[in-house]
């Protein structure tokens, strides 16, 4: 799947809140949040942070905190590279979001690479 095809794939998933989350929220909530999600993983920042958890998705050899540690890490050396100032926390945030965009597909996502620092040795098995 072409980059441009799982945000469209993303806008339908995100768009369709679940029921869970209707009836905790509400529906308005439940658009709403799933409207700004697709937007902030729609940003340069979504984009790094979708590339960098999705290359890390098969490192078998890291348990799924290691995994985040190292997501982090990347798109916080990929940002500073990018110019893009943006905290540990909201980087976080959109680890968070891409791990659970990344869940709900089954298919390898075919992203356009982009040029992330690795941290340490290669991470895949």
């Amino acid at each position: 799947m072409k980059f441009p095809n799982i945000l469209g794939w993303l806008h339908k998933v995100i768009t369709t809140a679940s029921a869970v989350f209707i009836s905790l929220f509400g529906a308005q909530a439940a658009h709403n949040f799933a409207a700004a999600a697709l937007g902030i993983l729609k940003s340069d920042l979504g984009k790094i942070a979708l590339q960098v958890v999705t290359e890390l998705q098969h490192a078998s050899n890291l348990t799924n905190d290691q995994k985040r540690t190292e997501a982090v890490a990347r798109i916080t050396l990929a940002a500073a590279a990018a110019g893009i100032d943006a905290s540990t926390h909201l980087i976080r945030l959109l680890v968070e979001l891409a791990v659970s965009a990344i869940k709900e597909h089954f298919a390898p996502l075919e992203l356009q690479p982009l040029p992330i620092p690795q941290t340490g040795p290669p991470t895949t098995a």
